[in-house]
């Protein structure tokens, strides 16, 4: 059945060809030699970069380099690199990929020679692609071969990791002008601190866009800049090979700025504009094309701005017509991604001889983990491809975001490779860069076979022990989600009783309010009349008795007075 089937294949990825009955693959034993680079990006804020290659096969790690520490043009002395390249099918052309990959180490301190010893993967400062076919001696449709097999050093431009040139894919190349900047020196500059003199340093930009910046000078008005001063980019070429460029527009413009402390921008020292004109005047070759330019103000400056721009800028700008490759997307400021820092070049030189991949692995020259060259060492062995797909959950350990996570593989202690570094994120996927090749050797092939099998029936059992427990806690989660629901229901139904009793209440209490209104408006009305009946009866009354009292009480005096007449 199907699982069978399933094991078959599981079983004959373990074995070598020559226990599965096949001959030995015929191909190409390709040699890389690692000479150095130059023009690379500063990617340390306080210091420039500390690089080193990565060499990759099909995106499995063959080796590194040592790590260079502080320089933007490293130097190596002896670093070698072999893979094989298998013959494609008949009619085919050979397949795989080999990347060449530049990085800055990561490591605090490396400036002080910690690098050297841990070069762990830091920002990514360009690569080197070559498919199998341009390794195998493929040349181009002009007959130019697209890699040189003669050992002698290449400059390669560095692309970025998608998107770039890759040799032996003609839809990535394209005929252009290589443009070189080399921001050499200035003189005369302004004194731009209040004690001291000026801390110059060179933004250069094309189109509006950012080349980088040379690093900063400190203390002088007489600048020299002999690293980091190179700056590349490309311009397209019509049919007749003509650069297509603007006359009078700006092509390429450097600005010269005074740092402050902490690094940042400070005052505005003057620029250089370069436009279409100037450079199709430029000459073909030598020392005339280094030009002292005069620095120039540019719009909407103050007379106390103005008064900072004075001196000359020697820049030299080299030109080579008709080159192959894609040219690099500048990218604003503003828009932040991992090829940023690519920039420069990498001399690199290939020696290939036609080998079968037994003899290749006799020679102990296929480096799948980092091991020892050593011939002592030599075992018959199976390559394992191990696939980083993500994580999840992780623990947050920035003080603001989460975490820039980066897996690291490891087979018996030695690095084989590492993940792109997954910004801002607990639960990161890799899907670019995530397959490593490690050595297994054939006495530990058995041990490791009978460990899967142990591992296979552990996870047979925890995974029928995870089924059972998954469906009981589906039968408790849905008694669970019933007795929510009746809870839920008797919930409404005793909502809209009260909400009921209380419209009915408020009813009632209006009808009785409207009720004992008209009762006490007839009462007070009732008791208003009867009252003023009362009164007026009382008052009557009062009247009468107080008429009969006020005869009375004369009668009582002409009584009196007659009494007393008559007693005198």
């Amino acid at each position: 059945g199907p699982e069978y089937f399933q094991e078959v294949r599981t079983v004959m990825k373990l074995l070598t060809r020559e226990e599965a009955g096949l001959p030995p693959l015929a191909g190409t034993q390709v040699t890389v030699k690692i000479h150095g680079a130059r023009g690379l990006a500063q990617a340390d804020r306080f210091g420039k970069s500390d690089p080193f290659f990565i060499v990759k096969w099909n995106g499995a790690e063959v080796g590194r380099t040592s790590v260079i520490d502080n320089t933007l043009e490293p130097i190596w002395e002896d670093e070698t690199f072999t893979v094989f390249v298998p013959d494609g099918n008949p009619g085919k052309k050979p397949k795989g990929e080999l990347s060449v990959e530049c990085y800055d180490s990561d490591m605090p301190f490396s400036g002080f020679g910690l690098g050297a010893m841990l070069n762990t993967t830091g920002d990514f400062l360009g690569c080197f692609k070559a498919n199998g076919a341009a390794l195998s001696g493929e040349i181009r449709e002009d007959g130019t071969p697209y890699v040189m097999m003669d050992g002698e050093p290449s400059l390669f431009e560095l692309q970025p990791m998608e998107g770039g040139v890759i040799q032996g894919v003609d839809s990535t190349e394209g005929l252009h002008t290589e443009v070189e900047v080399f921001i050499l020196a200035a003189r005369g500059l302004a004194k731009a601190d209040t004690f001291g003199k000026s801390d110059p340093f060179v933004k250069v930009s094309h189109d509006g866009k950012g080349l980088g910046q040379t690093p900063v000078i400190k203390k002088t008005l007489d600048p020299d800049w002999e690293d980091g001063n190179i700056f590349s980019f490309h311009i397209a070429e019509d049919a007749d090979g003509a650069m297509i460029m603007p006359e009078d527009d700006e092509v390429v413009m450097c600005e010269v700025f005074d740092s402050d402390m902490g690094g940042l921008m400070g005052d505005f020292l003057g620029r250089v504009k370069i436009t279409g004109a100037m450079l199709r005047n430029l000459p073909e070759r030598g020392r005339n094309r280094e030009h002292d330019w005069e620095l120039e103000v540019k719009e909407g400056m103050t007379v106390k701005q103005k008064k900072l721009v004075k001196g000359r800028l020697r820049v030299c700008v080299k030109l080579e017509h008709n080159c192959r490759g894609r040219a690099r997307k500048i990218k604003s400021s503003d828009d932040k991604t991992s090829d940023d820092l690519v920039q420069g070049e990498a001399s690199l030189s290939f020696t290939s001889v036609r080998a079968d991949q037994t003899a290749a692995e006799t020679a102990n020259e296929l480096k799948l983990d980092g091991a020892s060259n050593d011939l002592d060492d030599l075992k018959s062995h199976t390559g394992i491809l191990v696939t980083v797909q993500g994580a999840h959950d992780l623990a947050k350990a920035d003080t603001f975001g989460s975490c820039d996570a980066q897996a690291i593989i490891r087979w018996k202690g030695v690095e084989i490779g590492n993940t792109p570094t997954c910004r801002n994120s607990l639960n990161p996927v890799w899907n670019k860069k995530n397959v490593y090749m490690i050595k297994v050797d054939d006495d530990e092939r058995d041990a490791l076979e009978d460990d899967m099998e142990k591992e296979r029936d552990l996870m047979k059992k925890f995974s029928d022990e995870y089924k059972e427990e998954a469906e009981r806690k589906a039968r408790g989660s849905f008694g669970s989600r019933m007795m929510r629901k009746s809870a839920d229901i008797s919930k409404r139904v005793a909502r809209k009783s009260a909400d009921k009793m209380v419209r009915v209440a408020r009813k009632s209490a209006d009808k009785m309010a409207k009720q004992g209104g008209r009762v006490v408006r007839k009462t007070a009305e009732f008791a208003k009349k009867e009252g003023g009946r009362a009164i007026r009866k009382t008052a009557e009354k009062i009247k009468v008795a107080g008429d009969l009292g006020e005869r009375q009480i004369r009668k009582t005096a002409d009584r009196t007075a007659r009494k007393i007449r008559k007693s005198a």
